[in-house]
């Protein structure tokens, strides 16, 4: 009884004793399998970070293409910019392009245009026409504003180049000065070789443009009335005034003295009531182109118009002089001449004799071209020595 009792209990503790290492190894081995586990996932799963994807694959698939194919562009991209440099062929222009543009410009609507371009290319009107009807109808002002506006239109509607209206402007200024009209300068324009190569290239009669203002035909003439209204009346011409003297000197004969000693004895100067200084300075200004000094003006003043010489033997001394002989040389008008004195007749019927010089009566003994003679206190020929 004893054995099988110490039997079993020595069964029951061996039995404990390994159902308690049994446990413990079991949760050791269990740790170990994991711990194994995971050691096995992290060695597999390495390989499978450093080796690529399915789409990582692609990708440096298309990037090594992607290289691949800047590589066999890049000499493509390069013979393309070489052939780039070569010329291109152009496309074929419209016909009469140049000249619908230009008409469409100074048209009213379309239908004018098309109408206007039959016309040209027909030869039953030319460009002048059109472009005198068209500006005829536009007005500028007289100032530096409307003038750079004419030009400007002038460059629009003629060249068909904005572009140019600055250098124009600056080419054609003085003319505007000198009081030149609007057609004069539609004239310069149409008659220029901008415009006749372009209505030669385009099959089209240029026309002319017709000058009827005496202002318009001889600038020269215009410049010195223009200077002439500046200096002598010290204001800007009129276009009536401007017209009526340049017609004189260009249609009439008349000289640039006789013109002058026409302005000097017209209503207006005479209304201004100038001093013998103003007068003399006008004409230093006027015939010799100079500003005289204090000194000199005097000088002369105190030789001649203070001895009771005439103004208009003054005026003869400035015309015969050699800078306004150079004057009318260098604009090609006549200079002329100032009629003062000779011989005329007094109201007693008795011969007088005017000095050229002075505008004076001669008195006393004084050779006249030559010719001793006496004149007395009246100035009356008494006698003489002439055969």
């Amino acid at each position: 009884m004893r054995k099988t009792t110490a039997f079993l209990a020595a069964f029951l503790f061996t039995a404990s004793f390994a159902g308690s290492v049994w446990t413990v190894s079991a949760e050791e081995t269990k740790e170990t399998e994991n711990t194994s586990t995971e050691q096995q996932t992290a060695a597999e799963t390495k390989p499978e970070e450093n080796t690529p994807t399915e789409t990582e694959k692609e990708k440096t698939e298309e990037n090594k293409q992607g290289e691949s194919s800047e590589t066999e562009t890049k000499p493509e991209e390069n013979s393309t910019e070489q052939n780039s440099e070569e010329p291109k062929e152009e496309e074929p222009k419209e016909e009469h392009a140049d000249l619908k543009k230009f008409v469409k410009n100074i048209a009213e609507n379309d239908d004018q245009a098309n109408e206007f371009v039959n016309k040209l290319l027909a030869h039953e009107m030319n460009a002048a026409d059109a472009l005198r009807d068209f500006f005829s109808k536009k007005n500028y002002d007289d100032n530096e504003e409307g003038r750079k506006q004419l030009i400007a239109d002038l460059c629009k509607y003629v060249y068909m180049d904005e572009s140019a209206s600055d250098n124009e402007y600056s080419s054609k200024k003085v003319f505007f000065d000198y009081g030149m009209s609007k057609t004069y300068f539609l004239m310069r324009f149409v008659h220029s070789d901008p415009f006749d190569n372009f209505c030669k290239a385009e099959g089209i009669d240029r026309g002319n443009i017709e000058l009827t203002e005496n202002r318009d035909k001889n600038v020269q003439v215009t410049d010195y009335i223009q200077k002439i209204y500046n200096i002598v009346l010290g204001r800007r011409a009129d276009v009536n005034g401007l017209n009526s003297w340049t017609g004189e000197m260009i249609n009439n004969g008349k000289t640039a003295a006789t013109v002058l000693a026409g302005f000097l004895n017209s209503e207006e100067f005479r209304n201004r009531k100038t001093s013998d200084e103003e007068y003399a300075a006008i004409l230093f200004r006027m015939c010799r182109g100079i500003e005289p000094e204090e000194k000199e003006l005097k000088e002369f003043v105190e030789s001649t118009l203070a001895k009771g010489h005439t103004r208009e033997a003054v005026l003869r001394k400035f015309v015969r002089s050699d800078e306004f002989g150079k004057y009318c040389d260098e604009h090609k008008i006549p200079r002329g001449e100032i009629n003062v004195g000779g011989w005329s007749t007094n109201y007693d019927g008795f011969k007088i004799y005017i000095s050229p010089d002075t505008g004076l009566m001669e008195r006393g003994y004084v050779q006249v071209n030559g010719i001793p003679c006496y004149f007395d206190n009246d100035g009356s020929l008494r006698t003489d020595w002439s055969d």
